[in-house]
């Protein structure tokens, strides 16, 4: 037997924790792109999700930037796990008030 997890696929081995906060995170991104995608609104929401997705990466880069030789924190990892829906909600809300300022939404 080889050290290799039972249910893993082979030539796999596990993620460390930043590699799995990413997957996850990834997963969720392809999630709400697609749901986003599917609203029939004129791919507005699609285009906030889209500024959130940009937003998060770009964190991403930064604590990579910051933390890459001293190991991330547990704060980073749950930015990196859960950041791109946080963002979500921040963008979403705050094109709200844009457009009710602008005279888009009543």
């Amino acid at each position: 037997m080889s050290g290799e997890p039972i249910n893993a696929p082979p030539g796999r081995t596990d993620l460390t924790p930043a590699g799995s906060a990413l997957q996850f995170s990834g997963l969720q991104q392809v999630i709400v792109i697609a749901l986003t995608g599917l609203l029939l609104d004129g791919g507005v929401i699609g285009t906030v999700c889209f500024y959130a997705f940009v937003a998060y990466w770009f964190g991403v880069l930064l604590i990579w930037l910051r933390r890459r030789t001293k190991g991330f924190t547990k704060v980073d990892l749950f930015l990196l796990r859960w950041g791109f829906l946080i963002l979500c909600l921040i963008s979403y809300n705050i094109a709200r008030v844009v457009w009710r300022q602008h005279g888009f939404v009543s």
